[in-house]
């Protein structure tokens, strides 16, 4: 049997002692359903891939619309953890079977894993807690129809006039970017924001240009505008084809 093999095997669970239940904190765990091509893949599973309900840096839910063998509490399986198009093997620890679900903790050193994990639960919580501010509330916008999407952590602002953006400018976490219709989108870094709870979207915010976005960022731009929910689809659309041509 190869080692491939054994380690995808079911770990048989320690004999049964008295414990002391310890309720522990869990790291912040987001819905992953908006995500695309994120999934769990493992023999044990019929269908191998597997829909991933909830995602923390310490473990994730799994589907039990698959079916797994008997997936009692305790017990510890590997597979295949697919995050968009990059796959990671992970040692899962069965915490928690219901109806629907099974819960899952992460074994062993998962370091590389958590980051990236982490990097998708920012964007996502971020884009979570945007509010699309009404437009009467806003001020008049000499290149077009102004569109406001705003929260305490990132916003999105475009300008629209016969059906195309002419402008628009994110900002998430510290980072932004803007770009104007026809011409290369900028980055930059804000340093410094002030009255951040006035419906204001300009002026009070300080912005330092830079020659080249990192490929973190661009990606955290994706993933904050494809997670902003009240987004009028093409506009969304547009700003995501935009992102794509960007260069790093």
């Amino acid at each position: 049997m190869s080692l491939f093999h054994k380690l995808l095997q079911w770990c048989k669970p320690k004999a049964p002692t008295p414990v002391l239940k310890i309720e522990t904190p869990r790291a912040p765990r987001a819905r992953i359903e908006a995500l695309h091509n994120i999934h769990f893949m493992s023999p044990r599973w019929s269908p191998p891939n597997v829909p991933v309900l909830n995602l923390s840096t310490t473990g994730l839910a799994l589907s039990l619309d698959s079916e797994p063998d008997e997936p009692i509490f305790g017990f510890c399986f590997a597979g295949l953890l697919y995050l968009k198009d990059n796959e990671y093997p992970v040692l899962l620890r069965v915490i928690r079977v219901t109806d629907h679900l099974v819960g899952c903790r992460f074994e062993g050193d998962i370091s590389n894993l958590e980051q990236i994990i982490q990097e998708y639960l920012t964007a996502e919580i971020a884009a979570a807690t945007v509010n699309k501010v009404n437009p009467k509330l806003l001020k008049a916008d000499e290149r077009g129809s102004p569109h406001w999407y705003f929260s305490s952590a990132g916003e999105i602002y475009l300008v629209e006039k016969e059906n195309r953006i002419k402008y628009f400018h994110i900002s998430i976490l510290g980072h932004y970017m803007e770009a104007y219709e026809d011409q290369a989108p900028r980055f930059g870094v804000l340093l410094n924001q002030e009255g951040e709870s006035k419906l204001k979207h300009e002026a009070s915010t300080l912005i330092e240009y830079i020659p080249q976005v990192s490929r973190k960022n661009l990606k955290l731009f994706r993933q904050f505008v494809q997670h902003v929910k009240d987004i009028d689809p093409k506009h969304k659309t547009y700003i995501l084809s935009v992102l794509e041509e960007v260069k790093t």
